[in-house]
């Protein structure tokens, strides 16, 4: 092998192994807690304002979660693909809109795809013993409610309410809010005056 070949062969597995370490690590491969994947979702409703989204679901709670249970199981007409939910029991803590504080309410939620894919959307699974404020529709079929979008759910942190999806423009209005100043934010909303 003369130099300059291998010189060639040097610099081709170097700008080889440069390219798959770059690739690994945009891909999250060395930081295993970096977040890569998240699933996206078309949600049927959309609000514009923290008003309008108080105002256009049937329920908001200040809930804490009591237990998850495996629920249904969805199958497509040709029963090759399958969804599974699950039922999110909460305590609720403060009744703003459509429930009164000491009931308990059943959220339904997507648990996971067949091939065990979870879907974080929504703000991913719940956490039993965590508190959350939640915008929630009344499922047309049943009793079990199910959160609005990506835009109605908070979990509560150290007196503070965290976004599900904090880039959201409505959601970011409550984001890292004291929880009692997001609570007076829902009930001027209902009242039909804007505040923050």
């Amino acid at each position: 092998m003369s130099f300059s070949r291998r010189n060639f062969w040097i610099g081709a597995l170097i700008v080889l192994a440069a390219g798959i370490t770059t690739g690994r690590l945009a891909a999250g491969h060395f930081f295993p807690y970096q977040e890569v994947h998240k699933t996206a979702a078309s949600w049927k409703e959309i609000y514009n304002s923290p008003q309008g989204l108080s105002r256009g679901v049937d329920a908001v709670v200040l809930a804490t979660v009591a237990e998850v249970v495996p629920g249904r199981t969805a199958t497509s007409e040709n029963g090759e693909d399958s969804l599974s939910f699950e039922l999110v029991e909460l305590d609720v803590v403060r009744g703003l809109k459509g429930m009164k504080a000491g009931g308990r309410i059943t959220l339904e939620r997507a648990a996971e795809t067949e091939s065990g894919f979870f879907l974080d959307m929504d703000g991913g699974p719940f956490e039993i013993g965590e508190t959350y404020l939640l915008f929630l529709q009344r499922q047309e079929d049943g009793d079990y409610f199910y959160q609005v979008n990506h835009q109605g759910r908070f979990r509560v942190a150290n007196d503070r309410l965290l976004a599900a999806d904090p880039e959201d423009p409505v959601a970011a209005r409550f984001h890292r809010r004291p929880v009692a100043q997001g609570l007076e934010m829902v009930r001027a909303g209902l009242r039909g005056r804007t505040r923050g």
